[in-house]
């Protein structure tokens, strides 16, 4: 854990390897301050993880990570085996026909993203490359405009009052 983070509510941290070169925004200029770059790769409560970022140190290798990642969307446990989940959530047959059509990734599509995930980690040292593994600012939903007929149609209980 990096000196200036503190007890930080106990996340495991990743410090990427400290590299002379590379992008200035990215790499620090003097070993000592590599921990600047430290991330948050998981947090644990009695010993399981609550949140497990999809990168080593939890994996191998990045291609690992992807691997687990096509698991738990396809696999045997995957949320795409659990044809109830999909029946609870949509209406009629569109539960069905959403997994029908999303099926599992080709070979070589997993192969090309293993690739270019292997390389992002082995250059900078962490995945994602420029910002926090666990954080990702700048991605979120923000909806203006709730088309009511939609989910009505589609979703059994797609939206709350929130929305």
């Amino acid at each position: 854990m990096p000196a200036h983070a503190g007890a930080t509510l106990g996340f495991d941290w990743s410090i990427p390897r400290w590299k002379p070169a590379g992008p200035p925004a990215v790499a620090s200029s003097l070993p000592r301050f590599s921990t600047l770059r430290a991330t948050t790769v998981g947090l644990r409560h009695g010993g399981e993880h609550l949140i497990k970022a999809m990168c080593p140190p939890n994996y191998a290798s990045m291609a690992d990570a992807v691997d687990a990642v096509v698991a738990d969307k396809f696999g045997p446990k995957g949320i795409h085996s659990d044809e109830g989940l999909f029946a609870r959530i949509y209406r009629g047959e569109f539960g069905s026909q959403y997994l029908g059509q999303a099926g599992n990734y080709s070979a070589d599509i997993m192969a090309c993203t293993r690739d270019i995930c292997t390389y992002i980690y082995e250059t900078h040292g962490c995945f994602p490359a420029h910002c926090d593994t666990i954080h990702a600012p700048g991605v979120w939903l923000q909806a203006h405009h709730v088309e009511n007929d939609y989910y009505e149609r589609f979703f059994r209980n797609g939206l709350t009052e929130d929305h």
